[in-house]
């Protein structure tokens, strides 16, 4: 846990480091840098970058730019880095340059948050996180140097720690790509609707889900209304039933059979599934067509389910950062309309899905961040299944104008 609550942190934060004499950890780092004009020079990227690289090969941290240390390496003063408000763009801009073309495989995740501390004075706060994808090489120009946070101190990393390290990430890759697929065909055999009807399916995978430690108490979420409302199924206003289940709380929609579904897991992964509106006509009854309610319309929900989410997920202690992806399962010959393309105004349909399972890729999502790119390159799959040639850009400009 961070010894700086990275949302909140205020100068008196950062003074009280000094006062109680907190030196640097295994998760927290100082650094004394002044930035000429704003900008970082060329030593001063490599030492950040190895620092940054060190701590995302460890359990994450934080690294407070701006602290001059005095006898046994305590913090004595927060010195100004030489970068105000207006420069901080160009600042992250060369920050996330660098860890884009530095360190392999790149870091994500990196959170850049500048705190004044006087007049006309700043520091500098980076929140790196623990990386499921380490271990991460930072590139020297001649090779790649691996490093890893060692009690305060930052060292190489040797090779058993590399190759333990390599062995974790192949094996996370292999259980998240079990768990999707076990999922998927859980769902199309039909184990949570009668038959094998259509379903739309999102799963939101937290990096540390297949950790042992990673625990979502989800009787926290059952007994508060403001944490359960925000997962209700898509598309309803109320949620009919909340059960307990072996995998963890699930919030259900039904009348006479199944709607959807949100699956909450006790690793905190989030399903969430769509029968109803899969097979569609705005007559009751279901499509004997074959026709999906609008697409745009699921692009919407999905879009609003993860404003909703993302403030109660950190709240929980699940984090902001995920892997992501959505699925369409038994629909091969499903048709669609879409009232953001001109092409389809009027609600001619689409051409029909050729085969019975579509996946997008998997993507990282930040919820703490701006994630409409990430639900576009999402979507863009499940609109290409449908002939359509890709998501509609300006999301919340295009679709909620239409809606």
């Amino acid at each position: 846990m961070p010894i700086l609550d990275f949302a909140t942190v205020t100068e008196e934060d950062l003074e009280d480091l000094i006062i109680n004499k907190i030196g640097e950890s295994y998760d927290l780092e100082y650094k004394e840098m002044n930035f000429t004009d704003g900008k970082l020079d060329s030593k001063q990227k490599d030492v950040l970058g190895k620092e940054i690289t060190a701590l995302a090969n460890a359990g994450g941290g934080q690294i407070l730019i701006g602290v001059q240390e005095g006898e046994q390496k305590l913090p004595v003063s927060l010195v100004d880095v030489g970068v105000n408000q207006s420069q901080l763009d160009i600042w992250q801009q060369q920050l996330s340059s660098l860890i884009a073309t530095k360190t392999r495989p790149q870091i994500h995740g990196v959170n850049i948050k500048i705190i004044p501390i006087k007049e006309a004075a700043n520091v500098i706060l980076l929140d790196i996180p623990k990386s499921i994808s380490r271990p991460h090489g930072f590139n020297t120009g001649s090779k790649d140097e691996f490093y890893i946070r060692i009690g305060n101190m930052t060292t190489f990393m040797d090779a058993f720690e590399i190759r333990r390290q390599v062995s974790e990430f192949e094996t996370y890759k292999i259980q998240r790509e079990n768990f999707i697929n076990d999922r998927i065909a859980s769902v199309s055999q039909g184990d949570y609707a009668n038959g094998n009807k259509p379903a739309f399916l999102m799963h939101m995978i937290p990096k540390n889900a297949f950790y042992r430690e990673n625990y979502l108490d989800i009787m926290k979420i059952k007994k508060h209304s403001d944490y359960y409302n925000v997962f209700k199924p898509l598309f309803r206003k109320n949620t009919t039933a909340m059960n307990l289940n072996a995998d963890g709380l699930m919030l259900v929609s039904y009348s006479k059979e199944m709607y959807g579904y949100t699956q909450i897991f006790r690793n905190g992964i989030i399903e969430v599934a769509e029968f109803r509106l899969m097979n569609y006509k705005e007559t009751a009854g279901y499509s004997p067509e074959g026709r999906m309610y609008p697409i745009d319309n699921f692009l919407k929900e999905i879009l609003h389910f993860l404003d909703k989410t993302s403030s109660v997920l950190n709240e929980l202690g699940e984090g902001d950062k995920y892997d992501m992806m959505c699925s369409m399962v038994n629909v091969k010959g499903l048709k669609t309309t879409s009232w953001g393309f001109e092409e389809f105004i009027g609600g001619d349909f689409t051409q029909q899905v050729d085969r019975e399972v579509v996946k997008s890729f998997l993507y990282e999502i930040n919820l703490n961040n701006d994630y409409d790119d990430t639900i576009i390159a999402v979507f863009d799959v499940i609109y290409n299944a449908f002939g359509i040639e890709e998501a509609p850009r300006n999301i919340r400009g295009r679709i909620e104008n239409n809606y």
